[in-house]
């Protein structure tokens, strides 16, 4: 069973004034044989009214998703991807453009290694794809060449009440006249609309080139890399890490650019952040002749006309550039920009009165015992 919510179908109700006699025990075994579980009922309601759902129950069937990247899917079991490196679905000449439904089950052990341009377990989706309710768990994205890395999606889609609780990492290093671009989250590399999502696992972007005529450009974020829509109602506890360089040291144009935020690397303009929060570390590093390097504890970058509200990031982690760790008073919660995004110590962030306008009777909660006092999502 996953963290995620499952929905249930309705309680089944007796009529008639007499209740029924107890079954005898053969009886009884009987009758739970063939009655059918609540998930099953469930199902059967969600394929009945949803026409051209196909159910998914084995990697086999997971991995057919790619002869059709505009259907429609939903999962019936959890499945574990331990027996062999994943090839994300979807990609830069076709996009997953479909819906697809965990339906609150968890995918585990899913391993991507090598070169991808989008990775992921979806690897680039169109804007208006839907992704949601589903569980990654034991992930390993760990590429040597790629721009667009996010456990769940590398590139697009809508991406709703999902988690991750693997490492998403890349390193890239172009030798040839390019400009060296890498984006990791651990939802979305670069993505426009994620809500109700959280991940626990670390995520680093490093980028390289040795052409003075081009730059590199890491951009790290806990949930998403670059943020060119939505992020909302979202957490992270996991490390972050952006690391940019220009290996040539002739020329003075040589350029690197690092980002990394606890929530998002980069906000484009006309981007949000809301009622989201980060507590983990968060480090960049940046050589190169010409460099910058921005670092916060909920954004890297917020771009002009870009918003950040009601969000919060934790004063007691770690903020480090070039391996010197920042005081206290050098911490930010945007590197770049302004938008309300607070400083909290641990002890405050585990206290509903920290978080003044968040909605603790239908989205957010404390659980005793669950993510170190930290508030959760009530769908997970």
């Amino acid at each position: 069973m996953s963290h995620c919510q499952r929905h249930h179908a309705p309680d089944i109700i007796l009529t008639g004034g007499i209740p029924p006699r107890p079954a005898e025990p053969k009886q009884a075994a009987r009758a739970a044989a063939i009655k059918p579980t609540l998930q099953q009922l469930y199902i059967a309601q969600w394929t009945s009214t949803v026409p051209g759902s196909t159910p998914i129950s084995n990697r086999a069937e997971l991995a057919a998703i790619s002869k059709n990247l505009n259907g429609k899917y939903h999962l019936v079991a959890d499945i574990d991807l331990s027996d062999g490196a994943w090839v994300p679905l979807g990609d830069g000449n076709k996009p997953f453009t479909g819906v697809f439904d965990g339906q609150g089950y968890v995918l585990r052990n899913l391993t991507i290694t090598g070169r991808y341009e989008y990775a992921g377990l979806f690897g680039k989706a169109s804007t208006d794809a839907t992704i949601k309710n589903i569980g990654l768990e034991g992930t390993k994205i760990n590429l040597d060449s790629g721009s667009y890395l996010g456990s769940i999606c590398g590139y697009g889609g809508i991406i709703t009440n999902c988690y991750n609780t693997g490492s998403v990492s890349c390193s890239q290093y172009y030798s040839i006249a390019f400009d060296s671009v890498v984006c990791v989250g651990g939802i979305s590399g670069r993505g426009s609309s994620v809500s109700f999502c959280y991940n626990t696992g670390a995520v680093a972007a490093s980028a390289s080139t040795p052409n003075a005529s081009y730059t590199s450009y890491a951009y790290a974020g806990g949930v998403i890399g670059v943020n060119t829509g939505t992020i909302n109602n979202c957490y992270n506890t996991g490390s972050v890490i952006a690391s940019a360089s220009n290996t040539d040291k002739y020329w003075s144009m040589a350029e690197a650019f690092s980002c990394t935020g606890g929530i998002s690397g980069r906000n484009i303009a006309n981007s949000s952040i809301s009622n989201s929060y980060n507590t983990s570390s968060v480090t960049t590093f940046v050589d190169a002749n010409t460099s910058k390097s921005y670092i916060g504890g909920v954004s890297g970058y917020n771009e002009d006309n870009s918003a950040v509200r009601n969000s919060y990031w934790n004063i007691d982690s770690k903020q480090t550039i070039n391996g010197n760790d920042l005081g206290n008073t050098e911490k930010k919660g945007l590197g770049y920009g302004v938008g309300q995004a607070a400083a909290l110590t641990s002890s405050q962030m585990k206290t509903q009165s920290s978080f003044p306008s968040w909605d603790f009777n239908t989205v957010w909660t404390f659980t005793s015992g669950k993510n170190n006092g930290y508030p959760v999502l009530r769908g997970f």
